[in-house]
Parts: structure tokens; sequence; C-alpha cells
């Protein structure tokens, strides 16, 4: 009698054990995180590894060289793996914008924290802006967002809100924080560019076409110009009766307003002059396929831009420098609840 349970048994046995199994395999693939009583949702998590990989893909081709091939997350290299760094770099995102929300939220500046309310946030705001196009209203920035570019969008504008309430922690700024950021960075951020006055020519030969002995020519008439050029005779002076020369040659007069602008067309030419002084002129330069004769007629000195001029600009920076820092450290008291195995399952699973 005994014998006749022994199949049955091991099939429930065997049924038992593939339930086990099942079970194992479907728990270490979900994805369980909770940031601060938050739930990470499983989307919110791929989008935001997402946006991490090239990050991390470029980590391993710099440091050892790596091919992106169809096994490179889980390739070792060095005892480094890629979707572990990977999973690491998105749950530090996660922290970093969950900071910002769950401030945001306190604030009031948002409802929730939650990803499925920042959805329906993204989906009324394209909802509002297509209502608007098709009524003829003007709708400034993009027509519709896509998930990515209005997490960018929100978190500025949650920065925005936050700094311009002075009420806020940080927002505050003494006059003696404001001046000590100008001393510490006026050699970077606020030198005032000079005026220039300039004439040159500028032969860009490389793409004219140019013979070999075409470009003799030229170079030796811009040689026996510059020999000329004294107190009495300027460059425009010499370049005027030159029938070949006064092609390539210019006056231009660039206020210190203006040299941003005007060094995306003459970069080159703005280069060569921060080393003339008023009167001064340059030998004949022959670089980058380009012949080069440049003399400096005026040049008006600025040493640095006035603090009056750039306080708002100093507050601005201030109060957004605080605020991050206000972010940073909200991060580390974050109560994180997750195994990071199965993250890293996880992650290993969904990267591609």
């Amino acid at each position: 009698m005994k014998k006749k349970f022994k199949l049955p048994m091991l099939i429930i046995l065997s049924g038992i054990m593939v339930l086990v199994v099942f079970f194992f395999v479907i728990n270490s693939s979900n994805l369980k995180i909770s940031i601060s009583g938050v739930e990470i949702d499983e989307d919110e998590y791929i989008n935001t590894m997402n946006s991490k990989k090239y990050e991390i893909t470029q980590y391993f081709i710099s440091k050892y060289g790596a091919k992106i091939t169809s096994d490179f997350w889980e390739t070792e290299f060095n005892g480094e793996y890629p979707y572990k760094m990977l999973a690491d770099s998105t749950m530090d995102e996660l922290l970093v914008r969950h900071s910002i929300y769950q401030l945001a939220e306190e604030k009031g500046y948002v409802d929730s924290a939650e990803y499925k309310d920042f959805i329906n946030r993204l989906n009324n705001e394209n909802k509002a802006r297509e209502e608007k196009i098709k009524n003829g209203v003007p709708v400034y920035g993009l027509s519709n967002f896509t998930e990515d570019l209005y997490l960018e969008y929100e978190t500025d504008q949650l920065q925005k809100t936050y700094c311009e309430d002075l009420n806020n922690e940080g927002m505050e700024i003494s006059l003696e924080d404001a001046t000590r950021y100008y001393d510490e960075n006026k050699d970077s951020l606020f030198v005032k560019n000079d005026d220039f006055e300039l004439s040159y020519v500028k032969v860009y030969y490389a793409s004219l076409g140019l013979s070999e002995d075409e470009v003799k020519e030229i170079k030796n008439r811009m040689i026996e110009g510059s020999k000329k050029i004294d107190d009495n005779n300027s460059l425009s002076d010499l370049v005027e009766n030159d029938e070949i020369l006064k092609d390539y040659f210019t006056h231009e007069s660039i206020l210190s307003g203006e040299l941003s602008a005007k060094a995306k067309a003459i970069g080159d030419v703005l280069d060569i002059a921060m080393d003339l002084n008023k009167g001064d002129v340059t030998q004949v330069i022959d670089e980058n396929g380009c012949l080069y004769l440049v003399q400096c007629i005026n040049r008006v000195d600025y040493d640095y831009i006035p603090y009056e001029e750039v306080r708002d600009n100093i507050n601005k920076a201030i109060r957004e420098e605080r605020y991050d820092n206000i972010i940073a450290s909200r991060v580390d008291s974050l109560e994180v609840n997750s195994d990071i195995n199965k993250v890293y399952n996880f992650t290993k699973k969904n990267v591609k």
C-alpha cells in the first residue's frame, strides 16, 4: 500500500519546489525601495537608471577601454561590475531627487513627492500647453515635455521658488557674505573685457583654394606692408592702395559687452589681439591654414566689473549654492529601505 503513495508524493514535492523557485525568482526580480516612506516606482527607477547609463559606460571606456557589447553590463573589470555601479549611481540620483521633492512638499510647492503625482503634473502641463496652442495662445519654451525634460524644468522651478523666498533657510544674504564672494571670485567671474579697435588682414587660404604661389605672394605683401607701419602709417593706410590685401582687410571696433558675441566669429583674431597694446602690430602669423596681420589701433583697459553692478547676480549664486548644500545635507538624513542585492538583480535584468 505504501508504494501507491510514492508517485503522488514526488509530484507534490516537485510542485512545491517549482513554486518555491518561482516565487524566489519573482521576488528577487521585483524592485522594493522606499525613501523616507515614499515607494519608488519601477518606471521611476528604470528612467533614472537610463539617464545614468552614458556616464557609467564612459567610465568603463575611459578606465578600461571597454567595448559596449551585449555582455558589457555583467562583465567584471578589475573587481568592478558596470551593472552594480549603474545601480549605485541610480540610487544616488534618486536620493537627490527625493530630497528635492520632499523639501518641496514640506514647503507646499508640490502636493506629493511620489512618482505617480509627478507624472500627473507632467501630463497636466502637456495638456495645458496643447490647449493653449489650439486656442492660439503663445506658449513659451517647449510645446510638449518628455519626462526627462519636465523633471529638469520642474526641479529648476522648485529651486527658483525656494531661493526667491527670503524667509527660507539660508536665503537672506548679508553684505559681508556677498562682498566675500565677490572678492574670492572676481578674477574668474567679474573681470570686465576691454574695448578694442582693431585693423587686421586675415587670409584663410586653406579654405580659399589658393595656389602655393598665390599664398606666397600674399604673404610677402603682408610682410612688406608690416615693415612700413609706424606712427604715421597705419595698416589701414598701407592696405588702402593694395588691390590684393584690401580684399582681406577689416577695421572693427568692439566694445566690452560685445566681446563674447564677436568671439564666435573672430575668436582667432581676438586671441592675437589680447597680447597687443594700443599701437602694437604683429608680425605676419601663419597658422592653421590662415595668414594674420593685426594692429591694435586703440584699447581701453578695464579692471573688474564693479560690485554694485553684479550684486544681484552674486546673491542669486550664493542662494543657489546654499540650496544645493541644503539638498545634499537632506540626502544624508533620508531613510532608505531596500535590499541592495535585489536592486542589483533588478538593474541587471532591466539594463539594455
